[in-house]
């Protein structure tokens, strides 16, 4: 048995696959897509031909849903066996009270406030469009049936199997704790946006409703960061010895709720471990591995948190986590990834050597760790950079 771990360029997001090969079967595994783009569209075509087994998405964020909103839009027919998406969906069996005219209004208003996308997986623009993923998956028979809906995904969960051979996932994050936070936050930003109170029952329109006022907030801490960000951005050191000292004694803080609720997970069969990490916060990924596994420092490969934010890699997490592949997707040119991130990865007084995926040929990655000047820092800490973003691996 084997399995191929696919990163592709998706916009600033994430859009991992996971395919595991058992004889002449494979089971396939989707991690969020932050823009459909036709070569990952000509992947689903023509390698999953037009089925995944299991879409994960991590959490409610433009840069890892609205790939998904774009798949599903361009290719309908697509067939999908379980998708494990936390939104507030209405859990099998709940008495759901019938869509109001107060609700069906608000979700209307709100959706205009959404940034329109515009689809492109083969040359052809489409009309420009606001999607919600929870309202498209609930419209689709098969995509509705396949979404998960008797339990929210946490790290109090057993492990879920994916079939003989297949191995297994263990939900690290989120806790129920972040989950009741951001149904807190939903209540709050619903009354603000809209100035109507979230009805205290289950009700038609509320999985739409909170991906809507969800993304929304996204949107405005976004905006908040990009100013912050314009301001700062004469100030970014280039690499030298007492910048990679300040950034390896840099402490993560000013992780949002939403990446808080990020689901993250690992895949093992036997000794075999990938570990998943979506957007989601170290302190919550360190103390659920030690909880469940005590250290694993020979995972198969480590798909980094949030892009490699300086906010989302900590010292402590490191120091329970390890492996010789290391994958960091999408990102923003000036601060993901980060050298903070960098730094905590590679920088461990040992002589292991690791390889940095990268998908992108820019940032510190490329371009600072790349140049001839980093040589002697490459050298000394034993790690590669990469654009080579496919792992192939037995099991």
């Amino acid at each position: 048995m084997h399995a191929i771990l696919n990163t592709f360029k998706s916009g600033v997001g994430d859009c991992v696959f996971m395919r595991l090969i058992k004889d002449d079967a494979t089971f396939s595994i989707m991690i969020d897509c932050g823009k459909y783009t036709p070569e990952i569209n000509l992947f689903i075509k023509e390698k999953l031909h037009k089925h995944i087994d299991l879409l994960i998405v991590t959490h409610i964020d433009d840069d890892h849903i609205n790939g998904v909103c774009e798949m599903l839009i361009a290719m309908p027919e697509i067939t999908i066996g379980k998708i494990f998406y936390n939104c507030y969906q209405l859990l099998s069996g709940e008495k759901i009270a019938a869509l109001t005219k107060i609700v069906s209004s608000d979700i209307e208003i709100l959706t205009q406030n959404l940034p329109k996308q515009r689809t492109d997986t083969n040359g052809k623009i489409n009309m420009e469009h606001a999607s919600v993923l929870a309202s498209i998956l609930l419209k689709n028979p098969q995509w509705n049936s396949a979404w998960e809906k008797t339990f929210y995904i946490e790290n109090s969960l057993e492990p879920y199997p994916l079939g003989d051979g297949l191995g297994q996932l263990v939900f690290i994050s989120p806790t129920s704790s972040e989950l009741k936070t951001l149904d807190m936050n939903f209540a709050r930003e619903y009354l603000r946006l809209t100035r109507h109170e979230v009805i205290n029952a289950p009700f038609e329109g509320r999985e739409t409703l909170f991906e809507l006022v969800s993304r929304l907030v996204s949107m405005k801490i976004r905006e908040r960061e990009y100013v912050k960000k314009q301001k700062i951005a004469g100030l970014i050191d280039k690499y030298s010895v007492e910048r990679w000292k300040k950034a390896k004694d840099f402490e993560p803080s000013g992780i949002t709720d939403e990446n808080k609720g990020s689901i993250a997970f690992i895949w093992e069969y036997k000794d075999t471990k990938v570990l998943f990490m979506g957007d989601a916060e170290p302190d919550i990924v360190k103390t659920a591995i030690v909880n469940k596994y005590g250290k694993v420092d020979n995972m198969k490969a480590i798909k980094v948190s949030h892009h490699g934010s300086k906010h989302s890699t900590s010292k402590e997490l490191m120091e329970v986590i390890d492996s010789f592949d290391y994958f960091i997707t999408g990102g923003s040119v000036g601060d993901k990834p980060s050298m903070e991130t960098l730094v905590k990865i590679v920088d461990r007084g040992d002589n292991k050597v690791r390889t940095i995926h990268y998908n992108y040929d820019r940032n510190i990655l490329m371009k600072d760790m790349a140049s001839d000047e980093s040589v002697e820092l490459r050298q000394k800490y034993n790690f590669q950079i990469d654009t080579n973003n496919e792992l192939e691996f037995e099991y």
